[in-house]
Parts: structure tokens; sequence; C-alpha cells
């Protein structure tokens, strides 16, 4: 019998190298965690077009022969303890898929050009003693502005919390965790909590990953004390081997659980990281029976114990749904949210139920399990049958009434209309539309989405009536239909852009002096049509003048 050893193909190992790194800063983060294993007091880096330099003032590379081991060979492991993060010694070869590098240690120099030259370089010694050791790289696609940028500030985010300072282009990017102040210092980490969306998560001062706060229920920074187990990329913790960021978790969980208690900011992410809590069987009924997980379509949220005192039909509907608002308005049904049933993770309305039920056992709370099995459900379709006659109506100008029509033309106004498409114009593509009366129970106001908009007979009067403020109501309305580029009437729903472009244009584009305007104009429409105007709505047309 015969024994032999497993081999590695030198592809693979060129692979390895050239496939590491996903960007040039995670490539120079990988040197300035060489540096400081290296024993540096401070990494320097300069980053130009060009290229780049990693300088420290660490032990280097004492002899020929730890070149040959460390530099030459990739795996070479390091003893248990006699660094912070490497392990095999593979990371430098991140740099080289890059750029051209030239190391210059003690007397020796390494110039490695691996797209060229591939696993072979060029070593030179006795060479002028520099101290520590010096990377030069060259690029071998130079960047633009906006990528060199990009790095710039990663690499400045990857490593904000390393011990050791850290200089970028003359600019010391690096705190010590030590010297700050926290939310909580543990033996096993630092944490700090803050408004933010994800929670960002350090090994000993370098970034590994963003979590979403829904995972742990807060948001913030958390740097290691110990070394968390990490895979070959050192992106991600191994949460099977680390013995570590258990612990860790454990006091994040607490402390989002204080803040929960304690009535702070919830959002989806709250929702989500409170419906994962109530999925691991962490807390008693008594604990979660008034944690609010479900959304209704009107922006309210609603606990178990709140769930079981309704008395309506439960359905699910997107949010800004209009049939939602009219049910709930109506007190027809209990519009809960499609995301409530994403958030938790179910498919139907009945498993929705049984979820439900499977929550309270008979032993914790008999009388709340009942009531919650005791919830009805219904379809959209049969939902939709409660409201009868959905009607959007067209109204012709001759059935308005001489106060209705006054505003119409006051709102047609040639000069306005142009004005508010102008302002329009400047944020979202846009093109006039024709305004017409409309009669609805359901909207105020609705639109094709390109050529009409039709307004309801009520928010007519509020131009007559409502003065100063209902006009500003209705410029307000006719703002949010131009911006629905297409038909309105059913799924009603605002992204996050909607609302940005409505804020920019309704605050920042001077539509106050609009709707003095506007006011003015319906005095005179009213005037033509001999329609009586009150007093107070003189007032507010001419707020100089006594009336």
């Amino acid at each position: 019998m015969e024994e032999r050893r497993f081999r590695i193909h030198p592809q693979m190992l060129y692979q390895v190298i050239v496939a590491q790194a996903g960007t040039p800063a995670k490539a120079l983060l990988e040197s300035v965690m060489n540096s400081i294993d290296a024993g540096a007091s401070r990494v320097d880096i300069t980053l130009s077009k060009s290229g780049y330099t990693v300088k420290d003032d660490g032990k280097g590379f004492a002899g020929e022969q730890e070149v040959v081991d460390f530099f030459e060979t990739f795996g070479t492991p390091h003893q248990e303890g006699d660094t912070r993060w490497g392990k095999f010694r593979m990371g430098r070869g991140q740099g080289f898929a890059f750029a051209t590098n030239r190391w210059r240690t003690a007397t020796f120099e390494m110039f490695v050009d691996i797209k060229n030259k591939g696993l072979s370089y060029d070593f030179r010694k006795d060479l002028p003693f520099v101290p520590g050791c010096e990377i030069v790289g060259q690029w071998y696609q130079q960047p633009d502005d906006r990528y060199l940028n990009h790095w710039h500030e990663s690499l400045r985010e990857f490593c904000a919390w390393c011990h050791v300072p850290v200089w970028i282009n003359g600019t010391k990017v690096s705190k010590n965790p030590a010297d700050e102040t926290w939310t909580l210092e543990t033996p096993e980490a630092w944490i700090k909590l803050t408004g933010n969306s994800v929670l960002q998560v350090y090994n000993l001062g370098v970034l590994v990953r963003d979590y979403s706060r829904s995972f742990v229920g807060v948001g913030g920074i958390v740097v290691s004390k110990q070394g968390l187990a990490m895979n070959m990329a050192r992106n991600d913790i191994l949460l099977s081997q680390c013995q570590i960021w258990p612990k860790i978790v454990k006091d994040l969980k607490s402390l989002a659980t204080d803040n929960i208690l304690k009535g702070k900011r919830q959002d989806e992410d709250t929702r989500r990281y409170l419906v994962s809590l109530v999925k691991s069987k962490e807390h008693s009924l008594a604990e979660i029976r008034n944690w609010k997980i479900f959304s209704d379509t009107q922006g309210r949220h609603l606990s178990l114990v709140q769930l079981a005192k309704n008395s309506l039909p439960i359905v699910f509907l997107p949010k800004d749904d209009r049939m939602g608002d009219i049910l709930a308005t109506r007190k027809l049904a209990l519009v809960l949210t499609n995301e409530t049933l994403d958030r938790l993770n179910l498919a139907s309305p009945e498993d929705f139920k049984q979820w439900l039920v499977d929550q309270v056992s008979p032993s914790d709370d008999y009388s709340l399990r009942q009531n919650l099995a005791s919830q009805t459900f219904m379809s959209a379709q049969e939902a939709e049958t409660l409201l009868g006659n959905r009607s959007y109506l067209s109204v012709a100008d001759n059935e308005l009434t001489k106060q209705e029509l006054a505003a119409l033309r006051t709102l047609r106004n040639a000069r306005l209309h142009s004005h508010l498409v102008y302002l329009m114009r400047r944020n979202t593509e846009c093109s006039p539309r024709q305004l017409r009366a409309g009669s609805s129970e359901e909207a105020l106001a609705w639109t094709d989405g390109s050529n009409f908009i039709w307004i309801d007979r009520k928010m007519l009067k509020e131009v007559g009536q409502g003065g100063l403020n209902g006009v500003v109501r209705v410029l307000a309305i006719l703002v949010h239909e131009y911006l629905h580029n297409e038909n309105d009437t059913g799924s009603h729903y605002h992204d996050f852009e909607f609302y940005e472009a409505f804020e920019h244009i309704w605050i920042n584009q001077g539509l106050g002096d609009l709707a003095g305007f506007t006011l003015n104009q319906y005095l005179k429409e009213a005037e033509k049509l001999n329609v009586p105007v009150s007093k107070r709505v003189v007032a507010a047309a001419y707020p100089d003048q006594s009336v």
C-alpha cells in the first residue's frame, strides 16, 4: 500500500488570490489588518487615481526565510494568539487582484504583477534598509472620481474602530473604542445604540457586516473586544462556531426589549423583530400580549389583546387601498395589511387565524384564545360586495350650483393652472390635465393619470366656504393627483419618492402665494355669477383691509 497526499493545482491558487476581494477597499483593509497584526503603531494609506501606498512601522519581514514562509507561501497558519485577525496568511492576495504590488521591507523588495506574470514574482535583496513595510500599488484599471471616492469612504468605514491609528490621505479615520462613550460595555463588546436602520458589527475594530435592525431589534454599532469566528472572506460570522457572538446578541436583545417596553419608536424593523421573538417562544404570553405587531390600512398597529376585542370581519388588503379606507371608515371590516401576513411569513388568512390560536394555550388565557379563535375572515371579493356601487361619477358643469361652478372656473384659471403645472414639471414629468367636477363616496379627487382630474363637489365647496385654509386643502389635493401618473381609483399606493416629491412641491415652491391668488380669483368668479360670499372669505382674501 502507498500513502499519498492531496495537492492543489496552481490555477486554483490563482483563483483564490484574484477572487477573494470584492473591492479594492476590502483589499486595502486586509493590508491594514496585516500591518496591525505585525505590531504597527500607525498605518498610513494614500489613495489616488494611479494607485495607492500602505506604510506601517510594524516588524516587517525579519529575514529571507520569512519572505519564503509568509509572503511566497499562501496558507501558512499563524500560531494561536499571535495575531488579532490573521489565520492562514491569505489576505495579502486580495491586493494582487487589483494592482501591481511592490513591497519594501527590511532589505528586501518583492514585485508582484499577477496579471502578466501569474504566480511568479520578482525578488530583490541587499537593498537599503526600510523599517516596517511599505506597499506601492499601481491599478490595473484606473478608477474615475466616483469609484475612487467610493473606495475611500468604504475604507474609512471598514477601519473606523481600529485601536491603532489609521490615516488616509493625511486624515485620521479610526477611533480607539476604549476612548469613546458607549450605551453598554461588556467583557465581549462595546455597544452603541443609534436610530439607524442597521446594526454595524466590527470584529476587533474592523467592519464585518451590517444586520437589519429587524434581526436584533436595535440599530447602531457593535465593536467586539474578542475575536469573532469568521468565514475566510471575513465578511460574515460563523454562527455555528462563534462562542462570543451569542453573548453579544443576548445583550442586544435585552437592550431592544427595554427600548420597546419604554415605548421608544417602533417601525417595520421593530415589528419584525417582535414577531421573531414571538415565534422563538422566548417570552411569555404576559409579555407579548400587548406587543403591536399587526397593522391595518389606516396606519394603526394592534396587539393580540386588541385583535381579540375586534367584532368586525377581518380582510387583508394592500396598504393605501381605497376600498380598505372605505371599509374601515364605515366600520364594515377590520382591514389588515398584506404586509402583516408577510411580516409573519404566512400565506393566507386561514394561516393567520391558525397562527393566532397557536400563540395562546388554553392554560395561559382561555378567554383570549377563544376570542382569537372566533375571529371571522372574508376575501377581498366578499368585502367589495359590502360596498355596493363603488362609483366615480363625472358631473357636467351645467349640473353644478353657481358656487360650485365659480370654484371650478377658478381652478381652471389659465394662469393658476399653468403655474401649478410649471411647478410640477420642475419635480416630475407632468402634462396639463383638464379639471372636471365629480361625485364619489370614496375620494375627494381622482385622476386617470394622463388627461383628466376630477374634483369631488365637496371640495369645490371648500374653495368658496373654507377661506384660505379651504383653498390650501384643494391645491394640495390637485398636487397629489398630478403626482399620480396612473389611474388611482383602485390601488392607492404612495412610495417614498411620491411623498418626497409632494413635500418638495408643497413646502418649497411658494404655494402659499398661489393660494392667495386662487382665493382672489374665486371672488371675481363669484361676482360674475352673483354668488354671495361670506365676510370671512373676503377677509381672508384681503387681510389688510377692513371688511
